[in-house]
C-alpha cells in the first residue's frame, strides 16, 4: 500500500513555532503564577461565548472565556475558573468544556480575579432531540460543487493581523485554515469566514482524527478524565499522542464538537488530517487489532465525519490528508469529495521525490481523480525551476496543487493555470 511521508523526512502540517515560542499547556491545578492588582481585579470584564447552548445527554460543548481591561486591552494571563450551578446537570472543567449529564437546565459562568462572567444558559435534552447545526452562511456556489476548484493555499499559522483578509485578496479557489487562529481555543467567527467566502474562495477547516496534540484546547480534560484513549506518543513529534480514534468517547468529546464549530462558522468543510494513524500507532498498545482492522475502523471514522456534515449540510466537504491507499477499503471513496497528498514530486525542500511509495501515493491519487474526486497537491520547493515544475505536473495530472513554504505560515502565488 502506499505509504504517507515519514514525518522523519517531512514536516507535516501546522507544527506551531509561532515567533519561536513553543506552546505552552498548563494543565489543571498547575497554573502559571501571575500578579494581579486588586485594581485591575477590580476591574476586568469578563466574555464568554457561546452566549447559550442546547446539549444532548452525554455530549459536550467547549466555552471560551475572554479577559479584558478597563481599557478593552485583552488581559491573555489572567488565569480563568469555571463553575456549574448545579453539577448533577452539567459539568465543566479546567478547559472550558461542558458535558451535559442529565436532562434540565443550568448555568455557568467563569471567574477571574476577583470577578465573574455573566450566566451562561445550558439546557441539556435528552439524547438525539438537539437539531444537527444548519449551515446558514450563503455558500457562493451550488452547493457542494467542486468543479469550479482551480488553485488551492494552505496556511495553518501566522494570520497576517490574526485575520484572513490577505486570504481574500489572493484569490484563491479554495484555502486550508485551521479551525483557530492560534491552534487554541480562538476560533475563526462565522463573519470571518463568511467575508472569506465573499471572495469567492471555499473554505476547509484543518484538524486532526488519529491523533491529538498537547496544545489544542480539549487536551487537558481528555488527558485527565479519559486518559485510556490515548496510545503512543509520536516520537517524531514530542507532545502529539496517537488515540483511540474508533472509540465512541473521541467521537463525542473530539470530533463531533470540532464538526459542529466548522459547520456552525460557515466552513465549507473540513481537512482530516492523521489518517495515517492506522498504520503508525504502537500496534503492541492494541492488541486486539490488525493494520487491516485499524484501517477499516479509520475508514469507518471518516465515512461517519462525512455523514454528519453532509446531513447538517448536504454540500459539506470532506478532505482527508495522504493515506490514499484506504480507497481499497470499502466506504472511503463515497464518503470523501478530495484528497490532500503532501509531497508527491518535492519534499521539503527542494527535493525530489524519488523513493518507490512516491509513484504508489500517484497512481493511488490518480485513480482517486478518475473516480472524481478533487486532488489537492502540496510540495514543498523554493526554487523557481521546482515550482514550476510542480505546477506543470498539476496542469497535466489535472490536480490542483499548492507549492508551500514548509512552515504553512505564509500566503504563496497560485500556479498558472
Amino acid at each position: 500500500m502506499g505509504r504517507r511521508i515519514s514525518p522523519k523526512v517531512i514536516r507535516r502540517y501546522r507544527r506551531r513555532v509561532l515567533l519561536g515560542v513553543l506552546p505552552v499547556l498548563v494543565l489543571p491545578g498547575c497554573a502559571v503564577p501571575r500578579h494581579h492588582s486588586a485594581a485591575s481585579a477590580a476591574t476586568i470584564t469578563i466574555t464568554v461565548s457561546p452566549s447559550s447552548v442546547l446539549l444532548d445527554q452525554g455530549t459536550v460543548e467547549t466555552f471560551i472565556a475572554r479577559v479584558w481591561d478597563a481599557h478593552g486591552r485583552q488581559l491573555t494571563d489572567m488565569p480563568v475558573y469555571w463553575r456549574s450551578l448545579d453539577e448533577r446537570m452539567v459539568t465543566i472543567n479546567s478547559s472550558g468544556t461542558a458535558t451535559g449529564l442529565a436532562p434540565g437546565e443550568t448555568r455557568i459562568f467563569a471567574e477571574a480575579g476577583s470577578r465573574r462572567s455573566p450566566e451562561i444558559p445550558v439546557q441539556v435534552l435528552p439524547p438525539g432531540q438537539v437539531p444537527r447545526p444548519v449551515q446558514s452562511v450563503a455558500r457562493g456556489a451550488a452547493p457542494g460543487s467542486i468543479t469550479g476548484l482551480t488553485s488551492a493555499v494552505v496556511q495553518l499559522q501566522n494570520y497576517q493581523d490574526d485575520r484572513l483578509d490577505a486570504l481574500a485578496r489572493a484569490g484563491f479557489s479554495l484555502a486550508v485554515i485551521d479551525l483557530a487562529r492560534d491552534a487554541g481555543s480562538s476560533y475563526f467567527t462565522a463573519e470571518e469566514i463568511s467575508r472569506l467566502k465573499r471572495s469567492g474562495t471555499k473554505v476547509l477547516a484543518y484538524f486532526e482524527i488519529g491523533s491529538i496534540e498537547n496544545f489544542r484546547p480539549d487536551f487537558a480534560s481528555l488527558r485527565k478524565n479519559d486518559g485510556d484513549l490515548f496510545l503512543n506518543e509520536w516520537p517524531s513529534w514530542p507532545g502529539e499522542y496517537f488515540v483511540r480514534y474508533w472509540d465512541p468517547r473521541w467521537w463525542s468529546l473530539v470530533i463531533k464538537p470540532r464538526i459542529d464549530r466548522a459547520l456552525s462558522a460557515g466552513f465549507d468543510g473540513v481537512f482530516l488530517d492523521t489518517p495515517l494513524a492506522y498504520e503508525d500507532l504502537d500496534l503492541s498498545l492494541v492488541p486486539d487489532q490488525t493494520r487491516v482492522s485499524l484501517a477499516r475502523k479509520m475508514v469507518g471514522l471518516i465515512a461517519r465525519i462525512s455523514r454528519y456534515g453532509k446531513a447538517a449540510d448536504p454540500g459539506f466537504l470532506v478532505f482527508p490528508n495522504n493515506s490514499p491507499e484506504l480507497q481499497h477499503y470499502p466506504g472511503y471513496t463515497e464518503a470523501i469529495d478530495g484528497i490532500g497528498m503532501e509531497s508527491m514530486f518535492f519534499m521539503p525542500t527542494d527535493v525530489p521525490c524519488a523513493y518507490p511509495w512516491c509513484k504508489t501515493n500517484l497512481d493511488d491519487a490518480r485513480a482517486l481523480r478518475k473516480a472524481g474526486k478533487v486532488v489537492l497537491a502540496i510540495d514543498y520547493a523554493d526554487k523557481p525551476q521546482n515550482v514550476a515544475a510542480a505546477c506543470r505536473r498539476y496542469r497535466e495530472e489535472h490536480f490542483i496543487g499548492y507549492v508551500a513554504p514548509e512552515a504553512l505560515n505564509t500566503i504563496r502565488p497560485a500556479c498558472p493555470e
